[in-house]
C-alpha cells in the first residue's frame, strides 16, 4: 500500500492517506484494512462498540443491523471468530460500499434490508449488534442520519423485534445517544429502558463516553429540535465551550 506522511493515529487505529488522496482506515487488533469511501466517514462510533466487546467471547451466528459503508463492525466480529456474520443496512448503496472495502480476506454477507425484513424468518443469532440511524429530525433525512421525529424509530424495531431473533443465551448489542431519553424519561414518552424492559427483556449498560457536537455535523443542526422533543434534556459544555452528549452502549438480554 502506498502511503504518504498523513496519518492521524489513535490506540487502536490508524488513518493513513494514499497517495490519491484517499483515506484508509487501519484497525490494530485484530488487523483491518477498510478503504474509506470519498467523502465518507471514519467508522468512530464502531470502534467505540468494538471496545466494548473486546470482553466477550465471540462466536456463532451474528448479525450487524445498519452495518453502514465500511461494514467495520461485521468485518471486526467474523475476525474476532464469528462462524458467520450477516450485515444488513436500508441502503443498497451502502451495503456495495461495504463489500469492497475491506482489503484483506474477510468473509462476510451482505444484505439490503431495513432492520430484519429481508433477514430469513428462521435465523436466530447469538449476537446482534447495531449502531443505528438515531438523529431525531423534524422532516425525513439521510437514512443514515434519520431516526424519526424523536429519533427512536429504528431502536425500537429493533428491540421489538430482538427476541424472536435472539437465541436463547444471545445478546442485543447497540450504541444510542444520552438526549435520547435512554435511562430516564425526558418526555412523555417511555425511556428506552422501559421499552426494553416492556418487551420483557433485560439490559445493562456496558459501555459509555462523551462526544463533543461537532461544528456543522447533523446533532448541531438539529440541537434546538432535540430541546424541543426531549425538554428536559441538557447538553453539557467542554472547557472550550463545545456542547456535549455522552453515547451509551446497552446490552440486551432475555
Amino acid at each position: 500500500m502506498n502511503l504518504t506522511s498523513s496519518q492521524k493515529s489513535t490506540s487502536s487505529y490508524v488513518i493513513h492517506q494514499d497517495l490519491l488522496g484517499n483515506q484508509v482506515f487501519h484497525l490494530k487488533e485484530p488487523e483491518i484494512i477498510l478503504r474509506i469511501k470519498k467523502n465518507g466517514y471514519v467508522p468512530k462510533s464502531g470502534v467505540f462498540i468494538a471496545e466494548c466487546l473486546r470482553k466477550y467471547d465471540i462466536r456463532g451466528n451474528i448479525l450487524d443491523i445498519g452495518t453502514g459503508e465500511t461494514g467495520f463492525l461485521a468485518y471486526y466480529l467474523k475476525a474476532r471468530g464469528a462462524n458467520n456474520v450477516i450485515a444488513c443496512d436500508i441502503d443498497k448503496d451502502a451495503i456495495n460500499w461495504a463489500e469492497k472495502a475491506i482489503l484483506e480476506k474477510i468473509s462476510v454477507s451482505f444484505v439490503v434490508s431495513d432492520v430484519f425484513d429481508s433477514i430469513e424468518n428462521e435465523k436466530k443469532f447469538d449476537l446482534i449488534v447495531s449502531n443505528p440511524p438515531q438523529m431525531p429530525m423534524p422532516v425525513p433525512g439521510d437514512p443514515h442520519d434519520y431516526g424519526g421525529y424523536n429519533g427512536r424509530d429504528i431502536i425500537f424495531k429493533i428491540i421489538k423485534g430482538c427476541r424472536a431473533r435472539l437465541t436463547e443465551k444471545g445478546k442485543l448489542v447497540f450504541l444510542c445517544f444520552d438526549f435520547l431519553s435512554v435511562l430516564t424519561r425526558l418526555d412523555s414518552i417511555p425511556s428506552i429502558v422501559e421499552l426494553i424492559e416492556a418487551e420483557g427483556l433485560k439490559y445493562s449498560i456496558i459501555g459509555h463516553c462523551e462526544r463533543e457536537v461537532r461544528h456543522g455535523g447533523k446533532t448541531e443542526e438539529n440541537v434546538r429540535w432535540i430541546k424541543k422533543i426531549y425538554p428536559k434534556y441538557q447538553f453539557q459544555k467542554n472547557q472550550q465551550g463545545d456542547l456535549q452528549y455522552k453515547m451509551l452502549v446497552l446490552e440486551v438480554t432475555k
